[in-house]
């Protein structure tokens, strides 16, 4: 089953409801309390994270964080030329402090997608197929 089947508003919904639920920034019910001049680094740049989520296939969260660096954090203006960021060494990245979660949520929907797809091969060959000769 291909990954393109979800739309950024599915993966959304499953993101945040693992993530917002959880972040000190929320009230515990998925509702955001950062102030009108604050964004949250998860939803404005979500359809790039998506997409480099689905570019790494590994069970080790290096290879993720490393794609997140190049594709994701480059793009934010806290981010210096050197790659260091004042909000991550202060753990005041919403993004980079929750980002396990949002790869577990990902991750989660593609495992999912591919077992229920196998799942319905299965069933599908299992009534397709008979010891008893067709007459």
């Amino acid at each position: 089953m291909d990954a393109k089947q979800y739309s950024l508003d599915d993966y959304w919904q499953v993101v945040s409801a693992k993530v917002c639920a959880k972040c000190i920034d929320g009230d515990g019910r998925e509702n955001c309390r950062l102030s009108a001049g604050e964004e949250c680094a998860l939803k404005a740049r979500f359809p790039k994270i998506v997409e480099t989520v689905l570019s790494v296939k590994t069970d080790r969260m290096e290879p993720y964080i490393q794609e997140l660096r190049k594709n994701v954090c480059r793009l934010c203006i806290d981010q210096s030329p050197d790659g260091t960021c004042i909000l991550r060494s202060h753990l005041d990245c919403g993004l980079d402090r929750y980002f396990p979660l949002v790869v577990e949520a990902i991750e989660g929907m593609q495992d999912s997608a591919v077992n229920n797809s196998w799942r319905r091969i299965v069933i599908c060959t299992r009534d397709y197929t008979t010891d008893v000769p067709l007459a």
